[in-house]
């Protein structure tokens, strides 16, 4: 990938950016050089700038004073407003900058001179890239909160992204959205049931929803749907029987969602861990140990076979195989390690 991000006039190919956002923590060490496409001569590459606002939320990286400056010139920089009718180039800068946590109140203030400028809200894909920042961006919430009434589909893809920003901004909805809504909750997919959720208004409406994308066969539909499911927990539980048969899916992907679904909405972690346990063990990847990981302490019967896993593979996996040991239980693999040096 580093070899891919060094093509001519600092673009990359749809392919490695595609695998660049797909790589979770393991991304912060491109990070640099997804900055160094950011030409400080006056030539600002979107591409770069796109990549960055998508990974800053999925990674712990700490960004250089060099890195920070080449963020803070863009704000300076004079170029035509975008379809939404804001810079933006100066609303993607001021973003990440949030992100890691730097120039806090310039960010904030560029983004409330740019936000209202808007003539739309930006397309779905930017408002799920808001949402993963969430009360990052909460200084801005009123003013994305004001999109809403600029916006096609009842403004509810801007209500779905306040959730995850500022959730006491979505405390009701407009007349007449909330009807709509419990109507016909696959007009808006599962957005619907998530506001309503939210909301705490009962709709059996939701679960018949979800009971049937459980039963789509893209898998990215079912991850989508596993994902959802799982924040809330106790409350979908009815669908456990549904979310169980995806253990044994072809897609690894699609275990592991339905694996920490599972756990999550009948509280035992039975059934999931030999799954996802397996996975780790043939296919490892940072992907999985971080959903074992998130089993929390039920996943802690991992923590032996993880160290021994990790004793028979090469450098990297096995480094990385004991980090998540400890993150799971640090004593347990301290013990595991110390049985180990008494043999």
């Amino acid at each position: 990938l580093k070899e891919q991000m060094e093509l001519k006039d600092g673009r990359v190919s749809y392919d490695a950016a595609k695998l660049v956002k797909m790589l979770g923590q393991d991304a912060a060490s491109l990070l640099p050089d997804i900055f160094a496409r950011l030409d400080s001569n006056g030539f600002v590459d979107t591409q770069a700038l796109t990549l960055l606002l998508e990974l800053t939320p999925k990674v712990k990286y700490q960004t250089s004073k060099e890195e920070v400056k080449m963020l803070l010139d863009l704000f300076d920089r004079k170029r035509s407003v975008s379809f939404y009718g804001y810079d933006l180039h100066r609303v993607n800068a001021a973003v990440i900058l949030l992100g890691f946590g730097v120039e806090k109140e310039k960010a904030v203030q560029v983004l409330k001179e740019e936000l209202p400028k808007a003539e739309r809200p930006p397309w779905q894909y930017v408002l799920n890239v808001f949402a993963g920042y969430g009360a990052k961006l909460k200084p801005v919430a009123p003013e994305i909160l004001a999109w809403s009434s600029k916006a096609d589909n009842d403004g509810i893809l801007v209500y779905r992204c306040l959730l995850f920003i500022d959730p006491d901004l979505v405390k009701e909805l407009p007349p007449g959205l909330e009807a709509k809504l419990r109507k016909s909750p696959g007009q808006y997919g599962l957005m619907a049931p998530e506001l309503l959720f939210h909301l705490k208004i009962k709709n059996e409406e939701s679960w018949d929803r979800f009971a049937k994308e459980l039963d789509q066969e893209p898998f990215y539909l079912l991850l989508q749907t596993l994902h959802l499911l799982e924040k809330y927990g106790p409350q979908a539980k009815s669908l456990a029987p549904k979310v169980e048969k995806h253990l044994t899916h072809e897609n690894e992907t699609v275990r592991l969602a339905a694996g920490v679904c599972l756990a999550s909405i009948t509280g035992q972690a039975e059934k999931s861990i030999p799954v996802m346990l397996e996975i780790v063990k043939t296919h490892f990847s940072w992907h999985a140990g971080n959903e074992l990981r998130r089993l929390g302490p039920a996943a802690s019967v991992t923590v032996p076979e993880l160290m021994a896993t990790a004793e028979r593979r090469p450098g990297h996996t096995a480094k990385m195989l004991r980090e998540f040991a400890f993150d799971i239980n640090r004593q347990a693999a301290f013990e595991w390690w110390q049985g180990r040096d008494r043999k």
